[in-house]
């Protein structure tokens, strides 16, 4: 329940709307604010039981392992399909451009490996 600060109570009125306030704050907490943590907490663990029930074999990780190195080449492939096109030398910005690219799509595999990697 919220302090109440006696030297500001003067009267029962004050006390009463201190205590309407403090109801409105609580009311507030448990109709809006909870049900949405709880409903939030609830999708958290059915997609933790999804996981869990899951078999996770390492054989099932390694094909998911062999998935990701072939997009790898795919996406290579598609690049430098798309550089031989375009003759970035024309211009080193678009060379600067792809090859951050390039790195960017690397880092994001490597991240979707160790993010693998952690959950198994």
């Amino acid at each position: 329940m919220m302090a109440v600060d006696l030297d500001s109570i003067q009267s029962p009125e004050d006390i009463l709307m201190a205590f309407q306030e403090d109801v409105n704050a609580k009311r507030h907490l448990v109709e809006e604010i909870l049900p949405k943590d709880i409903e939030s907490m609830r999708r958290h663990v059915a997609s933790l039981e999804e996981i869990e029930s899951t078999s996770l074999t390492s054989d099932f990780l390694q094909k998911i392992h062999e998935r990701i190195k072939s997009l790898n080449r795919d996406i290579n492939k598609i690049m430098e399909d798309k550089m031989l096109k375009d003759n970035p030398m024309d211009d080193k910005m678009s060379l600067f451009q792809q090859n951050v690219r390039s790195n960017n799509k690397r880092f994001i595999i490597l991240a979707l490996l160790d993010t693998f990697s952690l959950l198994f």
